[in-house]
């Protein structure tokens, strides 16, 4: 026996060590452009992330502090910062993954932007916008932007086309950091769209011509080819400029070009009032550049009032998957479960569904058969019931596999039931106290759960409901 529970306890302890081993390493750098506080405050916030630990294992602080003190070219103040850098900070530091965001202002707005870079490749695998009106508000937003690099990673980009994203040209009279937060901002519509593997890397554009040349005749020297990750060379380029016509008129232009064949394949000019139209522009761009003429037939996208598929107080790439259903802290669900209350009846069969308007809640209901009265061995007593219900109450996740949920309702039972001939009708309004625990991964679920039934109308009968069953979640 103590053998076996040594054998138990090592298996354990190294199927734990052997999980935490298999996460992908996350480096989470200080936010920008804001104080040294504020930008370190929330990168640690956002390490603490439930749902970010459950998938990457975040790389502690102190060591993301020193690996920046060796990188100079990391811009705190700026709030941009060259994307060469972060992939050289991400493998000093061992990270698959590198987070980087910064905090900047756009006419009249206040944004908070983020990258998520995969370090093998120097690909950005996807983005987030968040407008705030204080800074205080960000640590609420940062959980919606845990879920969307969740939800990105999982995403395959190997059949996408590859599309680097060169520095905008600029005219004096345009503000550069304006001009730079509007390309990073189209980058993230671009990457989000699902069309397009972004490359946010080079420096111009011959640069990018020049890797392309150099890797298909073979030359890999070190001055044309960025070799912090695989040197992954894209096959499209978006350059882009910022530019004024007169004195009123604001234009943001740009175009993809074939490195292949040197010839632009799509060009587009937006133009726009003022900088507080820049999200909805670049919105508006990005389908433009992404969507054929088939697809964009159907919008009107030259009407100045159209609403972006994203609107600018929602997370970018955020679908109806993600808003009701593909949320890991939401249950909508459907399910089938069988049980017993220990007493009439005997044989419980359950249908039951839950919804749930608001992440950690939820709003359950359902019906109840119920079968086999207690005097049922003597042969001569038939019984059947039904009991209609409804609950509402709260979830937990408890890891990846895990959700427990406890919550309370009522029903209306109604039974009848045949004794030696005679005819029997009973009705009972109820109260139920619920909880329960969901084990399972992506759509299917083990429901496992326990009702307890409170008599309204004689408080002294309570009944008791413990079930087992399927349930399928969206």
């Amino acid at each position: 026996m103590k053998k076996i529970l040594i054998m138990v306890c090592f298996v354990t302890v190294f199927g734990f060590s052997a999980f935490s081993q298999s996460k992908q390493k996350l480096a989470i750098l200080p936010f920008t452009g804001g104080t040294d506080e504020d930008g370190e405050t929330i990168a640690e916030l956002f390490s603490y992330d439930n749902e970010l630990n459950n998938v990457f294992s975040p790389i502690p602080r102190t060591s993301i502090t020193r690996a920046m003190q060796k990188e100079r070219n990391f811009q705190r103040a700026s709030g941009i910062t060259d994307p060469d850098t972060i992939a050289s900070i991400g493998k000093e530091l061992g990270a698959q993954f590198v987070v980087a965001g910064n905090i900047t202002i756009l006419g009249k707005q206040k944004l908070l932007i983020i990258s998520i870079i995969k370090i093998d490749d120097l690909q950005q695998i996807a983005g987030d916008i968040q407008i705030y009106n204080d800074i205080g508000e960000i640590a609420n937003k940062l959980p919606e932007m845990a879920k969307n690099i969740v939800q990105a990673t999982k995403t395959n980009r190997t059949n996408f086309d590859k599309l680097a994203i060169v520095p905008f040209q600029l005219k004096e009279s345009t503000n550069e950091s304006d001009a730079d937060v509007l390309a990073q901002v189209l980058a993230i519509y671009l990457v989000n769209g699902g069309k397009y593997a972004i490359y946010p890397r080079t420096s111009s554009l011959e640069q990018v011509q020049d890797e392309y040349a150099n890797q298909r005749n073979g030359e890999t020297a070190d001055e044309n080819i960025i070799d912090i990750g695989k040197g992954t060379n894209p096959g499209y380029v978006l350059a882009g400029a910022a530019r004024k016509l007169g004195t009123t008129r604001n234009m943001f232009n740009a175009s993809i070009i074939s490195l292949g064949t040197g010839l632009q394949i799509k060009g587009k000019s937006v133009d726009y009032t003022n900088l507080d139209d820049g999200i909805k522009i670049m919105q508006k761009l990005a389908d433009e550049l992404s969507m054929t003429e088939a697809e964009l037939s159907g919008r009107n996208l030259n009407d100045p009032g159209i609403e972006p598929a994203v609107k600018p107080n929602d997370a970018p790439g955020l679908n109806l998957d993600t808003m009701f259903w593909d949320d890991g802290k939401k249950l909508w669900s459907i399910g089938l479960n069988a049980g017993s209350s220990f007493a009439a009846p005997w044989a419980i069969v359950s249908v039951q569904a839950t919804i749930s308007p608001l992440r950690y809640m939820f709003i359950e209901g359902g019906c109840d058969f119920g079968f086999i009265h207690g005097y049922s061995q003597r042969g001569d007593v038939s019984y059947h019931s039904f009991y209609p219900f409804a609950h509402a109450g709260g979830l937990v996740p408890l890891g990846k596999y895990f959700l427990w949920y406890i919550g309370a309702g009522g029903g209306y039972m109604m039974a009848s039931y045949k004794d030696k001939d005679e005819d029997n009708v009973l009705t009972v309004r109820a109260f139920d106290a619920v909880s329960g625990m969901y084990i399972g991964k992506r759509h299917h679920y083990l429901n496992l759960g326990y009702t307890l039934r409170v008599n309204i109308k004689d408080t002294e009968k309570i009944n008791h409901k413990a079930f087992a069953g399927y349930s399928y979640r969206f």
